[in-house]
């Protein structure tokens, strides 16, 4: 049956949006994926478009870096009314080209098999017919079942698609990239194949005389530095493998996440890597440079590091885009993901979206006529050199303490004046000052900084003060300083450098102003305030879920308690009302220590109690009720407040926040709806609760999220979400910037004896 003729003339509505630098999001919406609302991030209007396009409607579509603005889309249904089902065609979206593929109908009701990836050469050459000499190839690839999969492959305009059928593996195939003159499809366990076009030999489906056919090789790469980069839940989560060409560079990027239900998005940690040729290894970057990189979601679950909430295999009919750009053709210096800060930002940005919608992808609408990549990157760096951390700090003390050059001069001399004071006054002065007010002191001049030593004997007085908070802090420059904010000064930033031998460490857990850190297996305790370092017995290996101490190293009683997911596998929990057994799964936060034993929390609520008791580890497992009316929870916490255990249940997006009190003498969870004066400051690997210092910051629940620069928190009296130093308000937590190994901290100057400091000698 003929294909109806698509009018020359459209509506508005009909057409794609205007052609930006970056990406626009597409959100498919309706009755099967009818209709499109167009967003792009980037545009100062914020506004969103909902269109009806044709060639996108109920359809499924593929675009990468070496499409250069062509999509290839795949018709499905049997009532388009454009086209026929089984229809494959090359579209641009900016000029409205279509070139027709051979129809795939009789093949895929043939083999009924899923597909995998496709991917387009370079752009077609439209002066010419279909010939060999035109370097434009359309891939598609299925996969058969078992270890065979089939490649499809055709020049645009071609009448039929030519056939190979590959058996050489077990379900390996991921996905394919064209770089630099060549076909590569990435399998798992670093494997790839290598794929170029040669004359001769390839079944085509029509039988024609002169053939084209695939030359495949097969070679492994070195994938150690991904495999054994320290994740926060390695034990606990799932990762999905994204490839792509990025200006001259094949890149990797391995997705991990924990499972919430239906929702995928509890993202633990991002890993990019490139790969290098020379070598066959995958380098991590810490840095992209000036690259932005946009991902759709993955074509196939049906992978074995998946496990789903059956055991049945899924294919998802959806969409699959990978693209790149570069920041400054943006006008960022970042992305949605910070690879040196490591953290995450969730937008909704179309909230108006009708229903039933589905995941959404990307698609970019080229603005440029074909170019060679290989020229662009040459002007690209493609990792970022590790800026000096002396730099940073003298550079953000420079700027606390610049003088507006159009300031009266006599502001300038007065601060001249009290320059002038005596080392010993100023000394004697900083001696009666809190530390944050010793720091403020220190930037006033490099002599200042020279008098007063924050790591200095004080008193009591100056160590801790009731007009203080927590703070929270993450690593920055590959892990070589720390962050920290300080709520109570409007969001004041403070940086530390860490020691050198201890780059790249993890933080595991903090308590009263120590960090509980691992490199690897080792383990040691470390106060970022006073520099000092506890060194602890090696664990016997680096995937512990969750570790943390009872009490100050300088305890006697000082307890470490580390549990693996594995330890506990096997138990199960009797969960009333739905009178089933349930398996005791971990979640990423913490345990925490109470009344001498450590509690934890596994994803269902259910609480793990583990006492050490005469050289012996008991522990027992306590069933929670589900919260009422509260859905699924997303993220569980643990924190003690006023001598109670309180466990922090979230919905998705922050959308619901309930907490309950631990009633001790009946083992039942009863709901708590006000904090009183206390406020608490929740995060993965710490969980602290305080008295608020003044009125305005009680009853509210701290997360390591900001909101801008704010940090955000959320308030039991209104029930919403507000940010630090802003009049931000939200029912739920979205257009924040998550911390991924953000931690809080309470400020500890207190200097302890080198007694101390040594427990593997004790």
């Amino acid at each position: 049956m003929a294909k109806p003729e698509l009018p020359n003339q459209r509506s508005e509505r009909r057409l794609p949006p205007s052609p930006r630098a970056a990406p626009w999001l597409i959100i498919p919406h309706g009755e099967n994926r009818k209709f499109q609302t167009f967003f792009n991030m980037f545009d100062p209007m914020n506004k969103s478009y909902k269109k009806f396009i044709p060639e996108l409607s109920r359809k499924r579509f593929w675009q990468k870096k070496s499409h250069q603005g062509w999509l290839i889309i795949m018709c499905e249904e049997d009532n388009d009314p454009n086209f026929n089902n089984g229809d494959c065609f090359l579209w641009n979206p900016s000029s409205l080209d279509i070139i027709m593929l051979p129809n795939l109908y009789h093949f895929n009701q043939l083999h009924r098999c899923p597909i995998r990836d496709c991917v387009l050469s370079s752009p077609p050459d439209q002066s010419s017919s279909c010939s060999t000499g035109d370097d434009s190839n359309v891939y598609i690839l299925y996969y058969d079942g078992g270890s065979r999969y089939i490649i499809l492959y055709c020049h645009p305009g071609e009448k039929e698609w030519r056939k190979h059928e590959y058996a050489d593996g077990d379900r390996e195939l991921e996905s394919m990239l064209y770089f630099k003159g060549k076909l590569y499809i990435m399998c798992w366990y670093g494997r790839v194949l290598e794929i170029t076009i040669t004359n001769g030999g390839s079944e085509i489906c029509d039988e024609e005389e002169e053939t084209l056919s695939l030359n495949i090789s097969k070679f492994s790469t070195n994938e150690n530095s991904i495999i054994y980069s320290e994740n926060v839940a390695r034990r606990l989560d799932y990762y999905h493998s994204y490839y792509l060409e990025s200006y001259g560079e094949v890149i990797r990027i391995d997705r991990h996440y924990i499972e919430r239900g239906d929702y995928e998005n509890f993202v633990t940690k991002i890993l990019v890597s490139r790969l290098d040729f020379n070598t066959l290894t995958w380098e991590v970057m810490k840095f992209s440079s000036d690259h932005v990189f946009f991902i759709g979601y993955l074509d196939t679950t049906d992978d074995e590091r998946y496990t789903g909430p059956t055991d049945t295999k899924r294919y998802l009919d959806t969409t699959d885009t990978r693209l790149s750009c570069l920041a400054s053709d943006l006008g960022l210096s970042k992305g949605c993901y910070d690879l040196e800060e490591e953290s995450i930002s969730v937008s909704l940005p179309c909230p108006d979206v009708p229903t039933p919608w589905l995941s959404p992808t990307w698609l970019m609408i080229p603005t440029y006529s074909r170019v060679d990549d290989s020229s662009t990157a040459t002007d690209i760096i493609i990792l970022g050199k590790d800026e000096d951390v002396g730099k940073v700090i003298k550079a953000t003390e420079h700027k606390t303490s610049t003088v507006d050059e159009d300031n009266d001069k006599e502001d300038i001399k007065e601060a001249g004046l009290l320059i002038k004071l005596n080392d010993d006054i100023v000394w004697a002065m900083s001696s009666f000052l809190h530390r944050v007010d010793c720091i403020h002191l220190r930037v006033v001049s490099k002599k200042y900084r020279s008098v007063i030593d924050l790591r200095r004997y004080a008193s009591a007085r100056t160590v801790k003060n009731t007009d203080t908070s927590p703070w929270p802090f993450f690593p920055k420059n590959d892990r070589s300083i720390l962050n920290f904010v300080n709520p109570m000064h409007n969001n004041e930033n403070y940086f530390l450098n860490i020691p050198k031998f201890l780059k790249g460490s993890r933080i595991r857990f903090s308590k009263g102003g120590w960090l509980l850190m691992s490199k690897n297996k080792i383990l040691f305790f470390y106060n970022p305030f006073t520099k000092s370092i506890v060194r602890l017995p090696n664990m016997p290996h680096s995937d512990f879920t969750g570790i943390s101490f009872s009490s100050l190293p300088t305890c006697s009683d000082c307890q470490v308690f580390a549990i693996d997911k594995e330890l506990i596998v096997d138990q199960n929990v009797y969960l009333p009302p739905n009178k089933i057994n349930m398996k005791f799964e971990l979640t990423l936060n913490n345990p925490v220590f109470y009344n001498g034993r450590f509690y934890c929390l596994d994803s269902n609520g259910a609480l793990g109690v583990f006492k050490y008791e005469n050289s012996n580890m008991s522990r027992e497992i306590l069933s929670m009720i589900t919260p009422p009316n509260c859905g699924f929870i997303y993220n569980s916490y643990l924190v003690e407040c006023d001598g109670k255990l309180l466990s922090v249940l979230l919905g998705r997006l922050g959308h619901w926040v309930r907490i309950y009190k631990l009633n001790e003498t009946i083992m039942v969870w009863t709901e708590v709806k006000h904090l009183g004066r206390h406020m608490l400051f929740l995060s993965t690997t710490s969980c602290i609760s305080a008295i608020a210092p003044t009125s305005q910051m009680e009853n509210k629940i701290y997360f390591p999220r900001l909101h801008n620069e704010g940090i955000l928190y959320y308030s039991l009296d209104t029930g919403t979400y507000h940010s630090v130093g802003s009049n931000h308000s939200a029912k739920k937590n979205h257009d924040s910037n998550e911390k991924l190994h953000c931690s809080w901290i309470e400020p500890n100057w207190s200097e302890i004896s080198d007694h101390y400091l040594d427990w593997l000698n004790i």
